[in-house]
């Protein structure tokens, strides 16, 4: 009970935490993908030959990104980690709040963007490819560890088509 208390007071704040990120000015932005994220060609390898084509086929290609997606994306990393560490209850809570966190930058996002600012669109449209990147990729360190019905609701790809939407009405 107390660990389900727990899970539901971190549930709270990241989404109190999404809603400051998601109403934050548009305008600062970091590069992200191919070598930005990880310290350039020396950061790949070490493992076997497929996980190499696995990583290479899931690489991103050098953008930039908003600070707000990127606290986005951290943001559903925190809930799926959290709740890979309990169980009921408290597990499904937290992976709902992810989702709730992406839908939440659906619905927000175009109003940050509300002058036709070129810079501001091709922002916008790098921060949906990036969150609808993350939707397929996010959940899978945590998969295994989720019980059978938080596992059943962290698969975020039905998300994937409503980021790209605004991706694609964006530019």
């Amino acid at each position: 009970a107390a660990l389900e208390a727990a899970a539901g007071q971190l549930a709270d704040r990241l989404l109190a935490e999404a809603r400051v990120a998601l109403l934050s000015p548009p305008s600062r932005s970091r590069e992200i993908g191919a070598d930005a994220e990880e310290g350039g060609e020396a950061a790949r390898g070490g493992g076997t030959d497929q996980d190499d084509e696995l990583a290479e086929a899931l690489r991103l290609p050098r953008g930039r990104v908003s600070e707000c997606a990127l606290a986005v994306a951290r943001l559903c990393r925190c809930c799926l980690a959290a709740a890979a560490l309990v169980r009921g209850r408290g597990a499904r809570l937290l992976v709902r709040r992810a989702r709730e966190v992406l839908e939440l930058f659906v619905a927000l996002a175009p109003t940050r963007v509300s002058s036709p600012v070129p810079h501001l669109s091709l922002l916008l449209h790098n921060d949906c490819r990036y969150l609808a990147h993350a939707c397929l990729t996010l959940p899978l360190p945590y998969h295994a560890r989720l019980d059978a019905a938080a596992a059943a609701d962290a698969t975020l790809v039905s998300i994937v088509e409503p980021l790209r939407a605004l991706a694609a009405a964006t530019l």
